[in-house]
């Protein structure tokens, strides 16, 4: 709750893009040393700071800025369906990670299956990097500049 509070004050102050690109890659060091602790026998402690890193960056983050750029990418007409789809998407995530873990932990064992979530992480952080517009400061008319395409 505390990292989600914060995230409404760091999300002026940062910029949407560089929340979007970093707390992923956050999460993806969190899964990475979840992973170590799994790995080694008696890191307790390591395990139990590497969950809070991520529930952390996960709520400074991915949590609430798809929102927030719902509300600011879309045009009015648009964001009832853009907000569902978003909601759809965030589901079957949710769902493709419970229903995979016991897999591949069995294949790959619970350190590998961190190492993977972390990519997957990682590939988000990068998607954002390469795909998503800064949006803070910017009016609607501007937002909607950046994402039309022209053809010349």
């Amino acid at each position: 709750v505390l990292a989600t509070i914060a995230a409404c004050f760091s999300i002026e102050k940062f910029g949407r893009r560089a929340l979007l690109t970093t707390m992923p890659m956050m999460q993806a060091i969190a899964s990475i040393l979840l992973a170590v602790a799994f790995y080694l026998p008696s890191a307790h402690t390591l395990a139990v700071l590497a969950c809070c890193l991520y529930i952390i960056a996960f709520n400074c983050g991915v949590g609430p800025l798809p929102w927030l750029l719902n509300a600011e990418l879309f045009p009015e007409y648009a964001r009832a369906m853009s907000g569902s789809f978003m909601s759809l998407i965030g589901w079957l995530c949710s769902y493709t990670v419970i229903a995979s873990f016991e897999a591949l932990t069995s294949r790959i064992g619970t350190s590998g299956t961190f190492v993977a979530y972390g990519a997957v992480c990682a590939c988000a952080s990068l998607f954002a990097f390469i795909f998503l517009p800064e949006t803070r400061g910017r009016s609607s008319a501007e937002i909607l500049d950046l994402l039309t395409v022209t053809n010349s």
